[in-house]
């Protein structure tokens, strides 16, 4: 059928129909392939030496500098500090994480059934392995006090209030 000629034509008509560029996020594409932690930690460790070295001339500044400069570069610093030692704990629970898993497979490759570690397993895991990093560093007293004193603000949280005598 035809269009009669004595209609207006609409002013948003498509004429030519223009591709549109769709965006792609390379995470949920398969194009991209699989992402591999130790090529990326490879691939991106000289942004753990530059924070080392940042961290470096962050202390030499604050030996330099005073009053408000100070409270910036300390504060700078402790979260530069924090940043680091997140990023080495993370390791050494991927590497606990990826041993424990090599040795399963193994396993599975000897006949043994399939067996994945329950959640609270991993995380008891995960503490006995921080509890022997902070002896071998000696800094697990120090650790378990503030952890009794932390739980112990806890309790005193949820004891009854006494009122104050008259």
């Amino acid at each position: 059928m035809e269009v009669t000629s004595k209609r207006p034509v609409g002013r948003f008509r498509e004429v030519v129909k223009v591709p549109t560029k769709r965006s792609r996020d390379p995470r949920f594409d398969g194009v991209s392939g699989r992402f591999n932690q130790d090529g990326f930690d490879s691939s991106y460790s000289f942004l753990n030496d530059s924070a080392t070295v940042e961290l470096q001339k962050l202390q030499a500044q604050l030996k330099d500098s005073d009053g408000d400069d100070a409270a910036d570069i300390s504060r700078r610093i402790t979260i530069l500090g924090s940043q680091i030692q997140a990023k080495e704990t993370g390791k050494l629970v991927q590497k606990a994480k990826s041993e424990r898993r090599k040795k399963e497979q193994a396993l599975v490759k000897k006949g043994k059934k399939p067996f994945f570690l329950k959640k609270s397993a991993q995380k008891e895991e995960e503490m006995l392995a921080k509890f022997k990093n902070l002896k071998k560093t000696g800094k697990l007293e120090k650790f378990i006090q503030k952890k009794r004193k932390k739980n112990a603000s806890k309790e005193k949280r949820f004891l009854p209030r006494q009122k104050a005598s008259q």
